[in-house]
């Protein structure tokens, strides 16, 4: 029963993104919803202030019988303290509280369902740590001043990983960006996450189709943030740096489950790492995988198509930071450039000077027309009906990545290296936003 649920809440974050477009940001009158995580900074380490008493028989012994490869039930701890205060100091409808609350408890559930986790030490955090944090309120209650008098901590209640809630507005966040996540306290030892923060955009517009559910898989992508997603576990034995087909140095993930992913995946024995998205940040590394070659996973940075699934991509990334072990329910619903070797990494996705395009699944060339008289086509993961779209930017494209010699401001997703990938749309207003292809 327990893997049917665990089937279930995939198939669920398959189709609710099934009415979602996002823009790039050069394109006008769009909403632009992106994740804000690129550059956060890293967590504080904090080791274990006050281990329980052994003998006390309120001790649950979760290491009992355990050895160091055991893995127990994720237990995430929703702190809603900070989110119930701000909804009544900004004025939030009670239906849309409500609606942030679904989508922070999907999230929550989704993950608990999918992942086993190491178990914690006996962390608990005062009052000043919460503030030196930027954290002015929490509920205490649950695991606080208090509780750590008591010799009480993390480990006693069960908890593995606090999330806290809070919201921010477009001038803190940028009008851009609905979300960002990052881990604040993490295990002085193992570096596990402890405690992270997701803060959200208290002045997007929440009018959109479908936002429900759009909402709660934007919620499940920050709560990977925090699991493990991040620049901070990005180390330099997972980080392979090199340059791309285009000439320009890249970040890939290397880590060993990953890899071993990847080679199945797209059917390529010599592929050396997996391309994250080119970070907008100084210095930093995004926390996304890129579009160019996952398209459709939910850990890109903006959402492209209908088919956003939690992929075994990310999956085998937070099993090799050796904090959990995943269920894997995800083979099949990713797709894109599924088995189509080598070459689908290491060249273009289309030809230089000619109309030459080999994966036709992913990318496409030959211009249409705009407007509504064009041909639909199945979306690579078979699961919507898409359309070819081109976007017609405000500014021309750097040299290297167009397509369309004489369209110079035409192209594909931005994140995507500008590649030509079908879309859905779903009206009239929509398709007056792109050129169409076939």
């Amino acid at each position: 029963m327990k893997n049917y649920n665990v089937f279930k809440i995939i198939l669920y974050l398959l189709f609710f993104f099934s009415s979602i477009i996002i823009s790039e940001q050069s394109i006008q009158n769009e909403f632009i919803f992106k994740c804000g995580a690129d550059n956060e900074e890293d967590p504080t380490l904090v080791n274990d202030p006050k281990p329980i008493d052994e003998d006390s028989p309120e001790y649950r012994n979760v290491y009992e019988n355990l050895d160091e490869n055991s893995f127990k039930e994720l237990k995430i701890c929703l702190d809603l303290e900070n989110f119930n205060n701000e909804v009544d100091q900004y004025h939030i409808d009670n239906d849309v509280k409500q609606l942030y609350i679904d989508g922070l408890e999907k999230a929550k559930s989704t993950f608990e369902a999918l992942l086993k986790v190491k178990p914690v030490k006996n962390h608990c955090f005062t009052d000043d740590q919460i503030n030196d944090k930027s954290i002015t309120k929490w509920d205490a209650n649950i695991i606080g001043n208090n509780v750590c008098e008591q010799n009480k901590g993390m480990l006693f209640f069960g908890i593995d990983l606090f999330v806290f809630v809070r919201f921010e507005d477009n001038t803190q966040m940028g009008e851009n960006t609905l979300a960002s996540a990052s881990v604040k306290y993490a295990d002085s030892a193992t570096k596990q996450p402890l405690f992270g923060v997701i803060l959200i955009n208290k002045d997007i517009d929440y009018s959109k189709s479908d936002f429900k559910e759009y909402f709660a898989g934007i919620m499940i992508h920050e709560f990977t943030h925090i699991l493990g997603f991040s620049n901070f576990y990005f180390s330099n034995d997972f980080i392979l740096r090199k340059t791309d087909i285009f000439g320009i140095e890249r970040e890939y993930i290397k880590s060993p489950k990953v890899l071993s992913v990847a080679k199945n995946y797209f059917n390529c024995d010599s592929l050396d790492g997996v391309q994250l998205e080119k970070s907008e940040g100084s210095g930093t590394i995004s926390p996304h995988w890129s579009a160019r070659i996952l398209l459709g996973e939910y850990m890109n940075k903006y959402i492209y198509t209908a088919e956003q699934v939690i992929s075994e991509f990310t999956l085998a990334f937070l099993e090799d930071t050796g904090f959990y072990k995943a269920t894997y329910y995800t083979g099949g619903l990713m797709q894109f450039g599924k088995h189509k070797g080598c070459e689908f990494l290491n060249s273009k996705c289309i030809n230089d000077n000619n109309d030459d395009v080999k994966f036709t699944n992913e990318f496409f060339k030959k211009i249409y027309s705009t407007g509504l008289n064009y041909d639909t086509s199945c979306s690579s993961g078979r699961q919507s009906r898409t359309y070819h779209a081109i976007y017609n930017y405000n500014e021309e494209i750097p040299e290297i990545y167009r397509y369309f010699t004489d369209k110079p401001n035409w192209g594909g997703w931005k994140s995507a290296d500008y590649c030509p990938v079908s879309i859905e749309l779903h009206n009239q207003e929509d398709s007056n936003k792109y050129y169409v292809g076939h």
